[in-house]
């Protein structure tokens, strides 16, 4: 059977965080790399590219960029329907939330969906992010200092319904060629994915939430 692309919708959403010195969230705690075998369980694999970086504040540890993040799982009731569109309020979705945005952020959500020669059905979450990130700058060792700038996603699912994993057929990275700051800085184009989890604090359920963290790098 052949592959099919089909794609489903387009919605836009603004994000917004409180602009400070201290991140807007708590850092995740008990780090894992493991999971309990459930069923139940959804993998979501994860893809960022960091399309394009803006100018890195130091000073005010913020970065400008667009982003673009792919979230990918299966979808068994999709199964052999290559005709059928994915409908995001009908089918489950990661529910994906931006950890450390500051200020007003453009989010620009598509989805796909791709089934394989035996009808399986993928569906991809595809954001195209635009805005200004909290980041907690590195001055040790300045002016010759390297810089981490992250995007960090969580879920308001559970650990015991869904978890993340790096996305190893589809690499991510981070495009140099439009690299806003190049005169003052140098841009990595490796990017890294952690996966980690944190306690939600405002559910008392004691719940842990899967929250992945995608960092590219730059050094002056």
């Amino acid at each position: 059977m052949a592959e099919n692309n089909t794609p489903a919708s387009n919605t836009e959403s603004n994000n917004s965080a409180q602009n400070s010195k201290k991140p807007p969230f708590n850092w995740p705690v008990n780090i894992t790399n493991t999971k309990t075998k459930s069923e139940n369980i959804k993998d979501v694999q994860i893809r960022c590219v960091f399309m394009r970086v803006g100018e890195i504040d130091t000073l005010n540890e913020r970065y400008y960029a667009e982003i673009l993040f792919e979230a990918s799982w299966e979808e068994p009731k999709l199964k052999g329907l290559q005709k059928k569109p994915f409908d995001p309020t009908v089918y489950w979705t990661p529910q994906l939330e931006l950890v450390n945005g500051i200020g007003e952020l453009h989010d620009t959500i598509m989805y796909s969906v791709r089934h394989d020669r035996q009808g399986v059905a993928t569906v991809t979450e595809h954001h195209k992010l635009k805005g200004t990130l909290w980041e907690r700058m590195e001055l040790q060792y300045f002016p010759l200092d390297v810089q981490d700038l992250s995007i960090s996603i969580t879920t308001s699912h559970s650990s015991k319904e869904m978890v993340f994993l790096k996305n190893f057929r589809k690499p991510s990275g981070a495009n140099r060629r439009v690299f806003t700051d190049e005169q003052e800085w140098y841009l990595f184009e490796h990017v890294d994915i952690e996966i980690t989890e944190r306690i939600e604090e405002y559910v008392e359920d004691g719940n842990n939430h899967s929250v992945v963290i995608c960092s590219c790098h730059a050094a002056r």
